[in-house]
C-alpha cells in the first residue's frame, strides 16, 4: 500500500511539474524576444543618431547655403552699393592675402542680431537698433544686423560699414537657425546668440527697466511737474543721462560715418546754410577745407572730427560774428492729433507753438547770457550780436508747415523763416512716372503706383505731405535718395545748428538728440553739476530710452 501511495505521488508531482517547467520555457523565450527586441531598437536609434550628426550638418549647410544665395540675389536686385552693415579688417577680406592663409580670424562665439522690420518709420527702427547695440555692448555680444527687407533699404547705403573683429557663422543672418534664442527667453543672456526686433519690445523694456534704470530715480522722475514747455535743463533728466551716455555712444559709431554720398551732401548743405564753407583758413578739420586738394590727400575726416563749435568764423580773441544772425533749427509737426503727454510738460505733443517759444529762448542765449541761462558756446557766452536777425529753419516733410509760420506775425516778425533745402527736381526725372505732378509743375492728373501698393495711393503727394504707407510703397531707388536727404537735414541740424528745438515725444527728435550727444543737450552745468540745457532742446517730452515713456515705470502689456 505504501508503495502504491508512492508512485501516485510521484505521478501527482511530474504532472504538477509539467507545466511549470513549460511556463519557465515560455517566459525565457518571452525574455529572449524583448532583449532582440530592445536590441533592435537601440540599433535603429543608433544609426538613426548616426545618420542625424553626419547627414543633418550637410542638410543645414545646404538650407543655408541655398538662402544665402537667395538673400544675395534678392539685394543685388535692389540695386548696386549695398552690403553688409558689417565689414571684416581689411586683412582678412576676400582677396587680401591674410583671408588664404592660415592666419584667420575666431569665429564669432556670442551674436547678437537686430532684425530690421519693412513697415516702420527711420526714426523708429533706428532707435531699436540703437537699443539692440546697447544691449550687445552691455553683455558682451558681437552686434549684427540684418537689414534684407527694411524698407528703407541698406544702411551700407548710408553708412560706412562697422568693422568687427571675428567671423560670423555662414547662418548668421538666421534668426531661426539652431541654437538662436529670442531676447527675453528663459536665461537668454547665458546663450551664445540672440535674436531681437520689433516683436520682442516689451521684452526689451524689461531688460532696459531691470538692468539700467533705478527704481527710485524713475519714481523721483515720474512724479515731476512741468509747466507748459518743458525748461530748459528738462530735455535730458539727470536720471537718466548715465543711459543716455550709452545710446549716444552707439549713435555716434553709426551717424559719425556717412558714406562718400551722404557725406558731400552734408558739406553741401552745411554750405548752403551758413555753417560752414569750403576752404576756410586754418580748419584743418573741416571737411570742406581745401588743404586735401592741395596736398593730394583724399582722404576726408569723419564727421565727429569737426567741433560743434568749428564754424566759418575766428573764435581767436572772442569777437561777435556779424556775417549772419544765429540759425535755429527745428523739427516739429503741426497740431494733427490730440496725443496727451504722458512725461514731460502740459501741452499736448504737436504744438508748434512750443518750438516757436523754444527758438526764442535759443535766441536769447546764443546773443545774451547770464549766470542763470548762459550760452551754449563752452568758450564764450555771446556769438552773435542781439540785432542781429535769426533764421528758423524748419525740416519737415510738409508743405504747409512754413505758411503756418509765416501766418504769424509774432513769427515773420522776429525770424527769417525758411526750409531746408528740398529734393532737387532733376535728380528725379527718372521717377517721373509716379511724380509727374511735380516734375510738370503740379500739371496734370496724380500719378498712381501700380499694382501691389498698399491701397494705390497717391505716390505725387509724397514730397509735399508725409505717408509711411505711400513711401513703403514706393521703388527702392526712390525711397534710398529720399532718405539720404532727410538724413542730410537731420545730421546737419544736430551737429553744426546754432541750436536745434525738436519734440522729445517724436522718434525722430530723441535720435538728434543721441546725435548731438552729451553736450549738445544738457549744455552748461551748474556748480551742482546739473545741465543748464544745451543747443539741442526738446520742448514737449524728455529723452527715454524705452518704447514709450510709461515703459520706464511699469511693465507693458501687449
Amino acid at each position: 500500500m505504501k508503495s502504491s501511495a508512492n508512485t501516485k505521488a510521484g505521478v501527482t508531482a511530474r504532472k504538477d511539474s509539467a507545466p511549470a517547467g513549460a511556463a519557465d520555457a515560455f517566459s525565457f523565450l518571452e525574455q529572449r524576444k524583448r532583449r532582440r527586441f530592445l536590441l533592435k531598437v537601440v540599433a535603429v536609434l543608433v544609426v538613426l543618431t548616426l545618420a542625424w550628426e553626419v547627414g543633418w550638418p550637410k542638410l543645414h549647410s545646404r538650407s543655408v547655403s541655398s538662402r544665402a544665395r537667395a538673400r544675395k540675389a534678392h539685394l543685388n536686385r535692389r540695386g548696386e552699393g549695398r552690403g553688409e552693415s558689417w565689414v571684416l579688417p581689411k586683412r582678412w577680406r576676400d582677396g587680401a592675402a591674410g583671408a588664404t592663409t592660415g592666419d584667420d580670424l575666431p569665429v564669432c562665439k556670442r551674436v547678437l542680431l537686430f532684425e530690421f522690420s519693412g513697415t516702420h518709420g527711420f526714426g523708429s527702427e533706428i532707435m531699436l537698433y540703437l537699443r539692440a547695440q546697447v544691449v550687445a555692448q552691455k553683455l558682451g555680444y558681437v552686434f549684427l544686423s540684418n537689414d534684407e527687407h527694411w524698407n528703407y533699404g541698406s544702411l551700407s547705403e548710408y553708412f560706412l560699414p562697422r568693422q568687427i573683429h571675428c567671423r560670423p557663422s555662414p547662418d548668421w543672418f538666421l534668426r531661426d537657425a539652431p541654437g538662436v534664442v529670442p531676447l527675453g527667453a528663459k536665461r537668454w543672456t547665458s546663450e551664445d546668440r540672440v535674436w531681437f526686433g520689433r516683436e520682442l519690445l516689451d521684452k526689451a523694456d524689461d531688460w532696459t527697466r531691470d538692468e539700467l534704470l533705478d527704481p527710485d530715480a524713475m519714481t523721483e522722475l515720474k512724479v515731476a511737474k512741468y509747466g507748459r514747455i518743458l525748461p530748459e535743463g528738462a530735455t535730458l533728466p539727470d536720471q537718466l543721462e548715465e543711459v543716455f551716455v550709452d545710446f549716444a555712444a552707439a549713435a555716434k559709431e553709426l551717424f559719425s560715418r556717412p558714406n562718400d554720398q551722404l557725406a558731400t551732401m552734408i558739406r553741401s548743405q552745411r554750405m548752403e546754410l551758413g555753417l560752414g564753407t569750403g576752404g576756410l583758413r586754418n580748419r584743418k578739420n573741416s571737411p570742406t577745407w581745401g588743404g586735401n586738394r592741395r596736398t593730394g590727400d583724399t582722404k576726408r575726416p569723419a564727421v565727429e572730427d569737426v567741433h560743434e563749435d568749428d564754424h566759418d568764423f575766428d573764435e581767436a580773441g572772442g569777437a561777435e560774428r556779424s556775417d549772419r544772425g544765429p540759425l535755429i533749427g527745428t523739427y516739429f509737426r503741426l497740431d494733427k492729433s490730440n496725443v496727451a503727454p504722458v512725461l514731460g510738460a502740459g501741452s499736448r505733443a504737436g504744438d508748434f507753438s512750443l518750438a516757436i517759444e523754444g527758438a526764442t529762448d535759443a535766441v536769447r542765449r546764443l546773443s545774451k547770457s547770464s549766470l542763470q541761462s548762459p550760452g551754449y558756446s563752452r568758450s564764450r557766452g555771446h556769438v552773435f550780436p542781439s540785432h542781429a536777425t535769426p533764421t528758423l529753419v524748419v525740416m519737415t516733410s510738409e508743405d504747409d508747415v512754413v505758411p503756418a509760420l509765416l501766418s504769424d506775425p509774432k513769427v515773420s516778425d522776429t525770424f527769417a523763416v525758411t526750409r531746408t533745402s528740398s529734393v532737387p527736381m532733376a535728380s528725379l526725372v527718372q521717377w517721373q512716372d509716379l511724380l509727374k505732378l511735380e516734375l510738370a509743375d503740379y500739371d496734370g492728373k496724380p500719378a498712381k503706383l501700380k499694382k501691389g501698393d498698399h491701397g494705390h495711393h497717391d505716390a505725387s503727394k509724397i514730397l509735399k505731405t508725409w505717408n509711411q504707407a505711400v513711401f513703403n510703397a514706393l521703388p527702392h531707388s526712390l525711397r534710398v535718395h529720399l532718405t539720404r536727404y532727410f538724413l542730410r537735414d537731420l545730421i546737419t541740424l544736430s551737429l553744426y545748428a546754432d541750436a536745434f528745438v525738436v519734440s522729445g515725444a517724436s522718434h525722430v527728435g530723441r535720435l538728434a538728440m543721441l546725435i548731438g550727444a552729451e553736450d549738445a543737450v544738457a549744455g552748461p552745468r551748474d556748480i551742482s553739476g546739473k545741465g543748464l540745457g544745451g543747443r539741442i532742446r526738446s520742448v514737449d517730452t524728455p529723452w527715454y530710452p524705452t518704447s514709450s515713456p510709461e515703459a520706464l515705470f511699469e511693465q507693458q502689456r501687449s
